[in-house]
Order: structure tokens, then sequence, then C-alpha cells
């Protein structure tokens, strides 16, 4: 069920309705490059999901929260004050 929020959040918006208003290009390249890294942390979450309630350190953990900090540091880039 949790599948589609590690990607789709990623790709909302499109140049002609921009939902973020920073740079576009950064934010477009963010954007996908954190989907791409979505779909490889759901890969790792598939491979073995009981091994998510069972195992304290499980990569995937690793993963969801690096790219929620790699987000936030593309935003701080994206819109220069």
């Amino acid at each position: 069920m949790i599948s589609p929020f590690f990607v789709l959040p990623w790709l909302l918006g499109h140049p002609g309705q921009p939902i973020l208003t920073g740079n576009t290009w950064m934010l477009t390249g963010l954007g996908i490059g954190l989907a791409v890294w979505g779909v490889y942390t759901l890969t790792l979450v598939l491979k073995d999901p009981k091994a998510l309630a069972e195992v304290e350190n499980h990569p995937s953990w690793t993963h969801m929260y690096l790219m929620i900090m790699v987000a936030q540091v593309g935003f701080v880039i994206a819109y220069p004050v």
C-alpha cells in the first residue's frame, strides 16, 4: 500500500502548471532523482517485506531517511534567498 508514495510525490506537477516555484530545472532534476531512488528503495522493501518489522536496521529505512534529507537540502538549494 505504501509503494506509490515512494515515487509519485516526487513526480507531481508539470512545467505548464508548477506546484513549486523555485528553480524549475533544479526541482525537476531533484524530483526525477528522488523518484528513481524511491524505486530502488521499493525494490529493497519488496525483496523481504517481513524483515522491515523484524530487523531494526533494514537497508530500506536508511534510504527512506536519506531521501527525506536530500529532498530538504535540494529544496534549500532550489530556493535561493
